[in-house]
């Protein structure tokens, strides 16, 4: 327990741009996977920070690195060091990690219109793609570098290599693992508007969920492209391939059904269809899973800052936790997109659903997230009041790994927020300090 939450507060000294604690609270780590954990999350913090240095250091004692490192070589060309960046993914000895490096720095390159830059990082991300041992793997990674020259301008290079990893996937002998393959490749079709390949490979898939995700696909790149009747019609056929789907396999058929309903549900709203989006995540039968789903919906609506619509998710949404969380992520939404009277009015019904939150340490978060709103609406005194709330709640935790990583969040609260702790505050940490000693 006690390596656990120095790892999680390692973590989030990084988080707060204290380095020298973080790494001093690393080393204490003993356990190697919470060790591994917490090095690849503060190594890449450091590279945020601009400290290249001590994140490729960090890094490089660790036995898996290649990850890491490619999120610190993205890192060094997102902060201009794109030579930095290029030399750190040459380290990189997983092969799809530095693919996955060199794509994204491709990415950067195209939307800065720099397309000879990107021609260069996709020549090399192929000729590492077609080294890949493994045939689904090397496939997955054709068809990524294919669709990363697609957005570069060069279709036609892209259908060259979209049809290596059509011919690729043909080739893998497990049904699963082939029709997987395949129905990315047919995302990479879709993806360089080539309809008819697409549709041609999808109904070659014989598992039902494989197939609606295909066509989920192929609707989201539709209504990228605005074509919003098409990607309705696609939907709907992905929908009927789920619901007409018969139970094959117990272990298995929950998961893969909740999936892609998911999935399909998400591209709903994506549409502006919020009560198919709705009416979709209600056909899952699980309640954890029904309520992740609305929380997904709920999730891509506030970033697209359709406030009205996130809200009426959320309201859908049964578990308190997460409720309360759709709920102030909605309320920060409205903040931002300046309607503080609505986000206002919202934060006390996030209070009143956070009460009935069962577990300790998810209240104490829960409740700190709305203090944290509270502070950025100008409300101090409601803000301070949760907070030692949240402190309080942190008590009855029961464990001393989740009383731990509730104080280093409320840590990072009271510096976030710049409300200074008062006799009550401190009574209260004397007594979790003691508990944990």
């Amino acid at each position: 327990i006690k390596d656990e939450a120095r790892a999680s507060i390692a973590v989030k000294a990084a988080e707060a741009g204290e380095s020298e604690t973080a790494l001093h609270l690393l080393r204490s780590v003993e356990d190697p996977s919470f060790r591994a954990s917490a090095e690849a999350k503060v190594a890449i913090k450091q590279a945020e920070a601009g400290d290249y240095d001590t994140a490729t250091e960090i890094a490089s004692r660790m036995d898996d690195a290649s990850s890491t490192m490619a999120e610190i070589a993205v890192k060094c060309a997102e902060g201009g060091r794109r030579d930095r960046a290029l030399e750190i993914i040459q380290t990189i000895e997983y092969v799809p990690s530095a693919i996955w490096a060199l794509t994204e720095l491709a990415a950067r390159d195209i939307k800065a219109g720099q397309h000879a830059d990107a021609a260069a990082v996709l020549a090399q991300a192929l000729g590492l793609a077609r080294s890949i041992e493994l045939t689904k793997d090397r496939a997955g990674m054709l068809i990524e570098v294919a669709t990363k020259y697609a957005d570069a301008g060069e279709r036609e290079r892209a259908a060259e290599i979209l049809l290596e990893a059509s011919r690729l996937a043909e080739t893998i002998e497990i049904t699963s693992l082939r029709e997987s393959a395949q129905a990315q490749v047919s995302l990479g079709y879709a993806h360089i508007g080539d309809d008819e390949r697409a549709h041609k490979i999808v109904a070659e898939i014989d598992d039902a969920f494989q197939a609606a995700t295909a066509l989920t696909g192929i609707a989201s790149e539709h209504l990228n492209a605005g074509r919003q009747d098409e990607a309705l019609q696609l939907l709907s056929r992905a929908l009927q391939r789920v619901v007409d789907e018969e139970f094959y396999d117990e272990s298995n058929y929950p998961a893969s059904k909740y999936r892609a309903l998911t999935d399909i549900a998400v591209q709903y709203a994506a549409a502006g269809q919020t009560e198919r989006a709705a009416q979709t995540a209600r056909m899952i039968e699980g309640d954890k899973e029904r309520d992740n789903a609305l929380m997904s919906i709920t999730q891509y609506l506030i970033r697209t800052e359709a406030c009205d619509s996130a809200l009426h998710i959320a309201r859908l949404i049964e578990d308190a936790y997460l409720k309360t969380i759709a709920y102030t992520e909605t309320a920060w939404s409205l903040l931002k997109t300046g309607q503080q009277e609505q986000s206002l009015s919202l934060l006390p019904e996030a209070e009143r659903v956070a009460e009935g939150i069962g577990w300790a340490y998810q209240k104490s978060l829960a409740l700190t997230e709305i203090a944290l709103k509270y502070s950025e609406a100008d409300r101090k005194g409601e803000a301070a009041k949760l907070l030692l709330q949240a402190l309080e709640t942190s008590r009855a935790t029961g464990s001393e790994f989740y009383m731990a990583l509730s104080l280093a969040r409320l840590s990072d609260a009271y510096h976030e927020t710049g409300i200074e702790t008062d006799e009550s505050v401190t009574g209260v940490l004397r007594e979790i300090v003691m508990k944990l000693d």
